[in-house]
């Protein structure tokens, strides 16, 4: 562990240039994501901020520098078709909370369209509404 502590501190610098968005905790509970490890590991994550091109991650799992990885995200109340895409970890850091992890990823699907109108809806979901949602 103490090791993995020596590279995690290696990359943490947040190279993206294009606008992020916050999700904030009231957002969170109805944008769920899920990540995947080969065809069964299936673990929930939390997005923290986003953009058209990236991910701000809080995972349980510690993930490498490069690694690639199957992202499901669902906005059940909001759009009818779950976002898969894969993701390139771009860095890793530790959370504040012991055990988690801060992911910042790289989107790295080819359907840049599709990725476009998912997150346009959740901007506009984001941007016009504040407090309790549903």
């Amino acid at each position: 562990m103490h090791c993995q502590s020596r590279i995690i501190m290696l990359n943490l610098k947040d190279r993206r240039e294009e606008p992020r968005f916050p999700l904030s905790d009231v957002y969170r509970k109805y944008v769920s994501c899920r990540l995947y490890e080969g065809d069964s590991d299936c673990f929930e994550a939390q997005i923290l901020d986003f953009s058209m091109k990236g991910l701000r991650i809080l995972s349980p799992v510690y993930k490498k520098l490069d690694s690639e990885v199957d992202c499901i995200i669902s906005l059940p109340k909001l759009y009818p078709k779950d976002l898969r895409t894969k993701i390139r970890v771009r860095y890793v850091g530790p959370a504040e909370d012991e055990g988690n992890y801060i992911l910042g990823a790289m989107i790295i699907d080819a359907d840049r369209s599709y990725v476009a109108r998912v997150f346009t809806k959740i901007i506009e979901f984001v941007t016009s509404r504040t407090g309790s949602i549903y």
